[in-house]
């Protein structure tokens, strides 16, 4: 069955994303999907691996920029982490080039 096979698949090779615009996760079945439910889909694929939700957000983020490398994380707080696992100051983000969301 699916869940058994999602629970197989290591965390360093997950990541999460909807592209399904007519099944979305429970509780919104029956609705149009959205990128805002991936969040269902995220905490259902923690419960299935063992792990907590932050656990399976940060690993899936840290692997979105492993796998798309010319990326930069968006600044949050204070500072931004760069795939390469640096910071970089507010000054150095205007020349990093564009910004996604983490």
């Amino acid at each position: 069955d699916i869940r058994n096979s999602v629970a197989a698949v290591p965390l360093e090779n997950l990541l999460v994303e909807t592209d399904s615009p007519y099944l979305a996760p429970v509780p919104k079945r029956g609705k149009q999907n959205e990128p805002a439910y991936v969040v269902h889909t995220a905490e259902k694929l923690a419960d299935l691996m063992g792990v907590t939700g932050e656990e399976l957000a940060t690993r899936t983020t840290d692997n979105f920029f492993r796998y798309f490398s010319k990326t930069r994380r968006l600044l949050v707080g204070s500072r931004v982490w760069e795939p390469d696992g640096g910071p970089v100051t507010r000054k150095s983000r205007a020349i990093a080039g564009p910004a996604v969301p983490c």
